[in-house]
C-alpha cells in the first residue's frame, strides 16, 4: 500500500469514528436551536439561530434549510444586520445553485452578498462568492469566465493560506479544463490537488478533492488506483450520509467501469446513483446518473434504453431555471472581472464619492454643468 493511500485511509478512519456521534448530536442541536426561537424577540441573535438551523438541515432536508435561510434573510433585512444577511444570502445562493438548480436566483443572491462581504472585509466569503460566480458561468457554458472567477477565488485562498480551499478550487478547475477539452491542463490541476493533500497529510480533504484524486488516476490510465480512491470516497460519503456526493460518486464509478469494460457493474452503479438522487430530489445528481446510464446502454448497444435516458435528461434540463446572465457578467461581476479592485468599499458608495465634487460644483454655480462621461 502506498504512503499516500495509507495516509488517506488513516484520515478516513478517524473521520468516520466520529460519524455516529455527530449523527446522534444533530437532532439534539436542532432541538436546542428551536427552543431558542420560543422568544418573540426579533434581534440579530434570532437571525443567527435561523442561519444555524439552515446549516443543520442542509443534508437532512434541504427544503427545511431553504425555509430557515429565507427567515434569516427577511429578519436580517428588517434589522439591517449585515453579518446575518451575508450568511443568509450565501446559503440561499448555494441552495438555489446546488439543490433547486435555479441559477438566476443563485446569481441574484451572490450579487447581493458580494458587496456585503467586501464591506465586512470578509475575505473567505468573497472567495466563496467568486467560486459561486464561477459555478453560475459554468452552468451557462461560459467556461472562460468560469475559469477567471475560479482563479480570483484561488488568489484569495492562497492569500488566506487555506490549503483545503486551494485543493478544492484546483479540483474544480480541473473539471473546467476537462469540460473545455484540455485534458493535459486538467491532469495538471488534479495533480496539484494530490500534491497539496500529500503535503498536508490529507488533514482537511474536501469532497471535491477526494473525487479529483480518483479522477487524476483515471486520466493517467491507472484505473486500479482510480477505483481505490473512488471506493474510499464512496465509503466516506455513505458513512456521513452525504447523499449528494454518494449519488455523484456512483455516476463517476459507472463511467470508470465502462472504461474497464465491466458494463454490468457500470449499470449497477448508475442505477444506484439514480435511485439515491431521485429519492432525495437531487436534480443535478439525477442528471449525472441519467448521462451515465446513456453511456452504459450505448456501450451495451441497448439503444432504446439509451434513448429513454437521453430524453429523461433533456426533459430535466428543460425544467431548470437558467441564469439570465449566463453568457455575460452582471454589473457587479463585470466590475470585479475588469478591475479586480483590492478596496473593499461598496461599489455604490464609490460612485457617490466620485460624483460628490460634481454635485458640489453644480450647487455652487447654480446652473447645470456638462460632465465628461
Amino acid at each position: 500500500m502506498s504512503n499516500c493511500l495509507r495516509s488517506f485511509l488513516i484520515v478516513l478512519s478517524l473521520s468516520c469514528s466520529f460519524v455516529s456521534f455527530s449523527q446522534d448530536t444533530t437532532n439534539a442541536t436542532i432541538d436546542s436551536l428551536i427552543m431558542q426561537l420560543m422568544t418573540d424577540t426579533e434581534d440579530p441573535a434570532k437571525v443567527d439561530v435561523y442561519n444555524s438551523l439552515s446549516l443543520e438541515y442542509l443534508q437532512l432536508d434541504y427544503t427545511r434549510s431553504l425555509e430557515y435561510s429565507n427567515l434569516a434573510y427577511d429578519l436580517a433585512k428588517k434589522l439591517k444586520y449585515n453579518e446575518g444577511l451575508l450568511k443568509a444570502c450565501m446559503a440561499l445562493a448555494q441552495l438555489n445553485l446546488g439543490y433547486v438548480m435555479d441559477f438566476g436566483a443563485a446569481n441574484r443572491y451572490y450579487n447581493e452578498a458580494y458587496p456585503l462581504a467586501q464591506s465586512l472585509k470578509d475575505r473567505k466569503s468573497e472567495m466563496l462568492i467568486l467560486r459561486g460566480f464561477s459555478y453560475i458561468q459554468r452552468s451557462g457554458k461560459n467556461l472562460p469566465m468560469a475559469q477567471e472567477y475560479n482563479k480570483k477565488a484561488m488568489e484569495i485562498a492562497v492569500e488566506l493560506g487555506d490549503y483545503a480551499y486551494q485543493a478544492d478550487l484546483n479540483a474544480y478547475m480541473g473539471g473546467l479544463y476537462e469540460e473545455s477539452g484540455d485534458t493535459a491542463a486538467a491532469i495538471d490541476a488534479y495533480a496539484e490537488v494530490l500534491a497539496l493533500e500529500r503535503t498536508h497529510d490529507f488533514t482537511a480533504t474536501s469532497n471535491a478533492s477526494m473525487i479529483a484524486i480518483a479522477r487524476y488516476y483515471y486520466l493517467i490510465d491507472d484505473p486500479g488506483q482510480s477505483l481505490k480512491y473512488y471506493r474510499i470516497a464512496l465509503k466516506k460519503f455513505e458513512r456521513t450520509d452525504d447523499n449528494r456526493w454518494v449519488a455523484y460518486t456512483h455516476s463517476e464509478m459507472a463511467h470508470l467501469y465502462i472504461y474497464k469494460k465491466d458494463l454490468k457493474r457500470a449499470e449497477q452503479h448508475a442505477l444506484k446513483g439514480l435511485e439515491i438522487a431521485e429519492a432525495n430530489k437531487l436534480l443535478k445528481e439525477t442528471g449525472d446518473n441519467y448521462l451515465a446510464l446513456v453511456s452504459v446502454y450505448t456501450a451495451m448497444d441497448s439503444l432504446a434504453k439509451a434513448d429513454e435516458y437521453t430524453k429523461a435528461y433533456d426533459s430535466l434540463q428543460k425544467s431548470l431555471k437558467p441564469v439570465e446572465v449566463a453568457t455575460g457578467a452582471t454589473e457587479t461581476e463585470k466590475e470585479e472581472t475588469a478591475t479586480a479592485p483590492k478596496a473593499k468599499m461598496n461599489g455604490f458608495l464609490q460612485v457617490l464619492l466620485i460624483m460628490l465634487p460634481v454635485f458640489v460644483i453644480i450647487l455652487i454655480a447654480g446652473r447645470p454643468t456638462k460632465k465628461k462621461s
